[in-house]
């Protein structure tokens, strides 16, 4: 009998409803560049920037779905920040790694509240 390869597809999203956004430019996002949902953010003057350091940067926004640099070069790219809501604590991201309870508690003086949610529809 010939195996059976099983992939998951996580389907999950970020945004947990009763959200507020601001659309504005993401600074700097490289060529071909994906910045992931749940990405936490600055603030860069009008525009927002990926926060890189969350012990001297101030988190003012959240990803809420994947954004992508079309071009071959960095560019500014226009898209809709999450500045206010719920969101799922296991997609909260900074600088490409899960977020810390001080990092998600960071998140909640900005009026970003991340809630601990169970999957019930993946099985492990």
């Amino acid at each position: 009998m010939k195996k059976v390869d099983t992939t998951i597809i996580d389907t999950a999203v970020v945004p947990l409803g009763d959200n507020f956004y601001e659309t504005g430019l993401l600074k700097s996002v490289a060529g071909g560049a994906v910045i992931k949902a749940g990405t936490v953010l600055k603030r860069s003057g009008d525009d927002f920037a990926v926060l890189t350091n969350s012990s001297s940067e101030k988190a003012a926004a959240v990803v809420a779905f994947d954004v992508k640099n079309e071009k071959s070069d960095t560019a500014d790219i226009a898209f809709r920040a999450l500045i206010s809501g719920r969101v799922r604590a296991d997609k909260v991201a900074v600088n490409g790694t899960k977020a810390s309870a001080a990092e998600l508690d960071m998140l909640r003086a900005c009026s970003i509240v991340p809630i601990a949610v169970t999957d019930l529809s993946r099985a492990e």
